[in-house]
């Protein structure tokens, strides 16, 4: 890398003060009004497929929990992106990045907030519904050896547990890094950054293990008899991905309204892009590896999660979509060096890389729901139109951006007095 004169931050505006005020007031409300219209369309909606045989499963409310489940998860791995971000700048010494740190702390700074946002699929949980996860259901265990088999570990209390050490150990990193961050701004101390980055090599194991085991947990375990070594390394790809692209749309979002027009250059763009390129590149790695070894072995344990993802043209079409939209059509568009550095193509692939995020999370938890309601989990009812699943997501990530925008209304956008900033803001790629 190459460095040009830093840019004197002290002209910048550098706060976005009524402007995030106004935005998370918007934010709340269209929130709120998506999970409320959620809620209604979810009671009035159905039945769908056999109910009949599932004990009700087929209905609105119960599809609703599965929507609310999508949205959720969405956010939450927007989230803990976010988190493993932040650490790795600090991990690596990766100074390019120092100026798009706040962001990134930000967002990992939602996760109490997240916390609260998983009670709806807690409280049913805890009160008997066994409407999400079948490995709750008490006939469905004594009927199958290997729900017996992994009863140790999916049962109700101990998933409880699990989910407050994950949410607590997330909760404090991102408190602590974004703590220390603007700790450093005001006292101007170098050794906050140092002692954040002393944190970090501790911080990324128990990231690497709560992350896994919360995917295994609240996704994997949708399809219980099902597992897979690589899922958590494929969530984590989508993290990711969810991250990259939003701390570009974020920035591009805040120069537009006049804020930081400077300090973020195109250069710190172009990293970004080429940070969301890597990752679209392994996210396909891991899904190709994933499908290969299961697709090789062929055993009826493996390929549950795959056969109802096959069993007709419509799952067929959501496939092969997730499969151009995740992987074949963004890998050629975000090759060129020119693209990385087009800030209005950068933001096309932003938003595309968060659809196709969207998708992903979708194929992972729809045909689930659509099995359990056919009566066959092999051959679920075809893909539904996914009314419900968007306005989840709109609700829950109302309430997520608005959290976010009214902390980030009383901060500075950038690490002002981090000690490498003047690193940063000299940044330039070869």
């Amino acid at each position: 890398m190459a460095h040009q004169e830093p840019i004197n931050i002290a002209n910048e505006n550098r706060r976005l003060g009524e402007l995030g005020l106004a935005l998370s007031g918007v934010s709340y409300l269209v929130g709120l009004v998506a999970l409320v219209a959620a809620v209604v369309l979810g009671y009035f909606s159905g039945p769908y497929g056999d109910t009949t045989a599932n004990g009700g499963l087929g209905t609105g409310l119960v599809r609703l929990q599965y929507a609310y489940l999508h949205g959720f998860m969405y956010f939450l791995t927007i989230t803990l992106g976010g988190l493993f971000f932040t650490m790795a700048l600090y991990i690596t010494g990766a100074r390019w990045g120092i100026v798009i740190r706040r962001v990134p702390e930000l967002v990992a700074r939602n996760a109490p907030l997240m916390a609260i946002l998983s009670l709806p699929i807690l409280i049913p949980l805890i009160s008997g519904s066994h409407a999400l996860y079948e490995w709750a259901d008490k006939e469905a265990v004594a009927k199958e050896h290997l729900l017996q088999h992994k009863k140790p570990w999916l049962n109700v209390p101990l998933f409880t547990i699990r989910m407050v050490i994950y949410f607590a150990i997330w909760s404090l990193l991102g408190f602590v890094y974004y703590w220390r961050s603007v700790k450093c701004d005001e006292t101007g101390d170098p050794n906050q950054y140092r002692k954040a980055k002393w944190l970090s090599p501790i911080g990324m194991i128990l990231f690497a293990l709560t992350t896994t085991f919360a995917s295994f947990d609240l996704l994997m375990s949708l399809t219980p008899t099902w597992y897979s070594t690589i899922f958590g390394v494929y969530i984590f790809a989508g993290c990711n991905i969810g991250i990259f692209a939003f701390t570009i749309l974020a920035y591009r979002y805040v120069q537009h309204h006049g804020v930081l027009t400077h300090a973020v250059t195109t250069e710190h763009y172009h990293d970004l892009g080429k940070l969301l390129f890597a990752f679209v590149f392994f996210w396909g790695y891991i899904a190709a590896s994933q499908y290969l070894l299961i697709w090789y072995a062929n055993l009826p344990e493996e390929t549950a999660f795959y056969k109802p993802r096959e069993s007709s043209a419509g799952w067929w079409f959501v496939s092969l979509l997730l499969l151009f939209t995740h992987l074949l059509i963004p890998f050629p568009g975000l090759l060129s060096r020119w693209i990385k550095r087009s800030k209005p193509a950068l933001i096309f692939w932003a938003c595309w890389m968060l659809v196709a995020h969207w998708i992903d999370l979708f194929y992972i938890i729809h045909p689930t729901w659509a099995g359990r309601v056919s009566g066959d989990l092999l051959k679920p009812i075809d893909p539904q139109i996914p009314l419900l699943e968007i306005l989840c997501t709109v609700g829950v990530g109302g309430i997520w951006l608005g959290t976010l925008a009214k902390r980030a209304s009383t901060v500075s956008l950038v690490p002002e007095k981090d000690p490498y900033l003047p690193t940063s803001l000299a940044f330039q790629n070869f």
